[in-house]
């Protein structure tokens, strides 16, 4: 679902640890994603969630990735993700500015 982290698993003491390793970007997505979870009881990781918060999550995945990586967006993504964020906001899931 966007998810960009980069995943290393070691062996320590005969046990497997699992490291993430995430930009701030990559760190407030998955917060987001983890208190959205929580507060509207989906499970958006595992792809539990309306379509239209999976698009507004993906679409953010692609802006955060552009910024953080200095790559140009093309509009038809930015248009889908401007479009995911205002459904979104509509069906109550996040305010919108000012609110």
């Amino acid at each position: 679902m966007g998810y960009r982290a980069c995943h290393l698993t070691v062996l320590k003491f005969d046990r497997r640890i699992e490291i993430q390793l995430r930009t701030q970007g990559q760190q407030e997505w998955a917060d987001s994603i983890e208190a959205s979870d929580s507060y509207h009881n989906l499970t958006l990781k595992d792809g539990v969630s309306p379509d239209s918060l999976r698009d507004y999550y993906c679409g953010a995945s692609d802006m955060i990735y552009s910024q953080e990586y200095g790559r140009p967006l093309d509009p038809q993504s930015r248009e889908r993700f401007d479009r995911a964020r205002d459904l979104v906001i509509d069906q109550g899931y996040f305010r919108g500015k000012g609110e």
